[in-house]
């Protein structure tokens, strides 16, 4: 029973080899009434079409109505179900079923007590009146009706097998037959369906009653204009005009499919239950299975436009009509759950008959997942000129299947599907935010963060969907059934879409929020989520555009801009090499109730970035006259910046600061500030009026470590979130024999065997080559302190190239000669002007830590570096070269105050 289960091509082989008329012997002439029921068992689950006429010829229906006599529990039910596959869609074998064995069943539904027995019976006479109106004949004069009415109105809840197999012979009994009709109407049929069935405590624990229960209310009512009159009257008639609806689309779905029809139509507007609807058959491949709302590949699902021209009720039902199919090759993984969606739709993306890619905010209707099998929506529609989009989706990437989507209304529905080949045009960055990169957008060090340019040589519409690709390719891989997706404890996304102009070469520094004055803030997403995000926006021919991606706090993970377009002339340009960084000169410090003033030299494109918390900020730039140039005319809270192209040579950067508190205003005093220089070309500080030291907030330069500024790059534009077909993949594995399977699951250990050893191998040379690294890194510092401990400054202390973070620049007399502010380590080193050698070091100034100490504290970090034996990994050699560097810092400082 087993096998033929499994392998339905061994019932052929059974058959041919006289196992059916050797059960049917069992049946009859068996001494054990076990060994009887056992047979009529395996006749329901050996039997075919062939099989059935061998049975209705070798006097298999009769054997089985005497096995129904017998006086044991077991052998009735067993007649039952091997009479149920007997005569199943075969109305010869239908035909040989004598009165009494009707009468017998029916004398079993309403007589007996094992509940057992009494589905077997109930589920077999339904499937015996199936299309087959001289069974309706013979069941009348029986009372069928009433005793079908009772037993489910007197089944306990809990039989629900019971009230299931009534009430499909009751729905049954009732097609096309008004005299059935009537007689179930008479009984009060139409009530206890819709109270002791359709709306039953016993649905919200079984999904297959509402089902069974709506399929027989459509037969009961919707041709009958008494039964409807009946189902109206009923205080929740609402809710049963959905179910109507949802029965008419499942009925009519089940005949599209199995029609063959990509598309039908239905329509009644003359019956006492009129509808409109219509059916469309689709599947979800390896491209556009993109999962359920939450994704970031949402939008790769199909999508309907669907038309509502008057106020509707509506009932939208999706069937997996693989669902059997994948059942019956019993195969881990295969369960298909699916949802339903209903969105409004953008009025620009409907004319251009475009996929809608941005759902944020715009969701109407969601179904549940309540089967895996199918799934229903029931909702109310306003009259709308834009159509609504409709979106059938799976609960999990990669699950593919063909589905069944029908729409039925009360008022005219369309639902045309939205093309999938054509509009869009997509490219794909990939990212990575780190300790330097992933800085989050409410701090200055947000221009840390990646960029990417835009440039259309088209107007066009954009859309901008960030994801993290981690999150991706987690659920990008097929969930084993029962596996919960890990909790998404990431910050929300956000990401910003901004002019670029000014410096358009160089990376964008300006601000990151709308300014007061000459903003260059285009769009940003509309609502954040820490799965993914959207932001869309019109670009214009010929302006540059610039994006960033950032997160709400600091963040370390990696990310992925897939940007949709509607023109294909448009360039996407990660800025990702040193000669898109800006020259940086900072200070950082305290204001002392006057304004900031810094003299420096240097030509070409240059930004002036201050921030000041609870401060209001105002920047001008002056000639060498003091003639004011440049700036912004009023006071900015906290932040401001001014962009200015150099000619002179030698300009002056003034700040104000004041602050506002309790109705009265001054001058700034012990409030921190960060002030910034972002230059094309290098500068030179003359003179600074201020004491700061150099910003703690590294800024990129050109001489940062690529690898901590960690660029994004452009992928190719495929389809890199297909995932394999699951149907592909069964009918293969189907096809294979047993030796095939065994030589590739040995090929693929050899395989997979080989890939782990070049792994390794590429893993250990790597290793090899950071150890390799780090000790010429470490004997080049040993041989710097050496010549340290000498009084002797090495090439590279002299030129300058170790930078400092406690570097404070000397309040020199006017016209005196200071130096620039350098960033901190992580910023990388720069080369910077050396201090000036005359005149004294200003009591203001803090002197660099002791050469002894310093010297002392690069020992034992080296010794402690140099006793290990093994490797260090990525995160150990991030951190040891960020303590080097401060080492350095500490030690040319030293030197430099010695």
């Amino acid at each position: 029973t087993s096998h033929c289960v499994l392998f339905p091509q061994s019932k052929i082989d059974f058959r041919l080899l006289g196992g059916i008329e050797k059960l049917v012997h069992f049946v009859d002439k068996s001494p054990s009434t076990f060994f009887r029921a056992h047979a009529a068992h395996t006749i329901a689950a050996v039997v075919d079409d062939e099989g059935r006429n061998t049975l209705g010829q070798c006097g298999g229906i009769e054997a089985l109505g005497r096995l129904m006599q017998v006086n044991e529990e077991r052998c009735k039910e067993a007649a039952c179900v091997g009479l149920d596959a007997s005569v199943r869609s075969h109305n010869g074998n239908k035909g040989l079923l004598s009165v009494e064995m009707y009468q017998n069943m029916v004398n079993l539904i309403f007589q007996n007590k094992n509940q057992q027995v009494q589905e077997a019976a109930a589920t077999c006479l339904a499937t015996i009146v199936d299309q087959y109106s001289a069974a309706k004949k013979v069941l009348t004069p029986m009372g069928i009706v009433p005793k079908l009415v009772e037993t489910i109105h007197n089944a306990p809840a809990e039989v629900v097998h019971v009230t299931k197999a009534a009430t499909t012979c009751l729905g049954r009994l009732s097609h096309s037959d008004p005299e059935m009709q009537k007689a179930v109407a008479k009984e009060n049929g139409v009530n206890i369906l819709i109270d002791d069935v359709l709306f039953s405590a016993v649905g919200d624990r079984d999904h297959q009653v509402p089902i069974l229960a709506s399929y027989a209310l459509v037969n009961l009512c919707c041709s009958n204009a008494d039964n409807m009159v009946v189902a109206r009257k009923h205080p929740n008639f609402e809710d049963v005009r959905f179910r109507l609806m949802e029965g008419l689309a499942r009925a009519f779905g089940t005949n599209t499919t199995r029609e063959g029809y990509g598309r039908a139509t239905a329509q009644e507007t003359t019956s006492p239950f009129p509808y409109y609807g219509v059916t469309v058959t689709d599947k979800w491949d390896s491209f556009n299975c993109g999962g359920r709302p939450i994704f970031s590949t949402f939008m790769e699902n199909p999508q309907y436009f669907l038309y509502a021209q008057e106020d509707l009720k509506l009932t939208v039902l999706i069937q997996d009509t693989l669902y059997e199919q994948r059942m019956q090759q019993k195969q881990r993984n295969n369960t298909v759950y699916m949802g339903l969606a209903i969105f409004e739709a953008d009025p620009e993306l409907t004319k251009q008959g475009l996929k809608q890619l941005d759902f944020h905010g715009k969701l109407l209707e969601i179904a549940k997942f309540t089967s895996n099998c199918e799934n229903v929506l029931h909702c109310t529609l306003k009259k709308s000129d834009v159509p609504y989009i409709l979106v059938p989706f799976t609960s999990q990437r990669g699950r593919t299947t063909s589905f069944a989507l029908s729409a039925f209304a009360d008022r005219p529905v369309e639902l045309t599907p939205v093309p999938e080949t054509t509009g869009w045009v997509r490219s794909v960055v990939d990212g990575n935010w780190n300790d330097f990169t992933g800085r989050g957008g409410e701090g200055i060090d947000w221009r840390r963060n990646s960029q990417i340019t835009i440039r259309p040589k088209e107007n066009c519409r954009a859309v901008f969907v960030l994801s993290y690709l981690s999150l991706d390719q987690q659920r990008k891989g097929k969930l084993d059934e029962g596996d919960e997706e890990r909790q998404n404890n990431r910050p929300r996304l956000h990401g910003r879409l901004f002019t670029h102009s000014f410096a358009s070469d160089k990376r964008y520094i300006k601000a990151i929020c709308p300014l007061p004055q000459g903003s260059t803030f285009i769009a940003s997403n509309a609502f954040s989520s820490n799965s993914y995000i959207t932001t869309a926006a019109n670009l214009t021919a010929g302006q540059e555009y610039v994006y960033i991606p950032y997160t709400d706090a600091p963040f370390e993970d990696t990310w992925r801009l897939r940007m949709f377009c509607d023109h294909d002339e448009v360039e996407v340009l990660p800025v990702n090499s040193k000669d898109k960084e800006w020259n940086v000169t900072s200070f950082a410090g305290n204001w002392a109730g006057k304004p900031l003033s810094v003299a420096l030299q240097t030509k070409g494109k240059m930004t002036v970035m201050v921030n000041s918390p609870q401060t209001f900020v105002r920047i001008s730039i002056a000639d060498t006259t003091g003639q004011r140039i440049n700036g912004i005319d009023s006071f900015w809270n906290g932040d401001a910046n001014v962009e200015h192209t150099v000619t002179t040579s030698t300009v002056a950067v003034i700040v104000e600061g004041m602050y506002k508190k309790d109705g009265k205003q001054g001058n700034a005093v012990d409030t921190p500030f960060e002030f910034f220089i972002f230059t094309e070309n290098p500068a030179s500080v003359l003179d600074c009026s201020f004491t700061a030291a150099n910003s703690t907030i590294a800024m990129p330069e050109p001489s940062t470590d690529p690898q901590l500024l960690a660029y994004p790059i452009e992928c190719s534009d495929v389809n890199d979130d297909a995932v394999e077909d699951d149907d592909e993949k069964d009918e293969e594995d189907e096809d294979e024999g047993e030796e095939e399977d065994q030589g590739a699951s040995a090929s693929e250990a050899i395989l997979e065997a080989t890939h782990k050893a070049e792994t390794l191998e590429r893993t250990i040379t790597q290793q090899s080559d950071e150890n390799t690294r780090l000790k010429a890194l470490v004997k080049e510092q040993e041989e710097l302190i050496a010549s340290l401990r000498q009084g002797t400054p090495t090439a590279a202390s002299a030129s300058g190239t170790f930078s400092s973070s406690s570097a404070h620049p000397p309040k020199g007399p006017a016209g005196g000669k200071g130096f620039a502010g350098r960033s901190d380590s992580r910023g990388g080193a720069r080369k910077s002007p050396p201090p000036t050698a005359t005149g004294p070091v200003p009591a203001n100034v803090v002197l660099a830590p002791q050469m002894d100490k310093v010297i002392d504290d690069v020992v034992v970090r080296l010794n402690s570096a140099a006793a290990s034996d093994k490797p260090p990994s990525v995160a150990e050699w991030n951190k040891l070269r960020r303590e080097l560097r401060d080492l350095q810092s500490k030690l040319v400082m030293a030197r430099m105050n010695k």
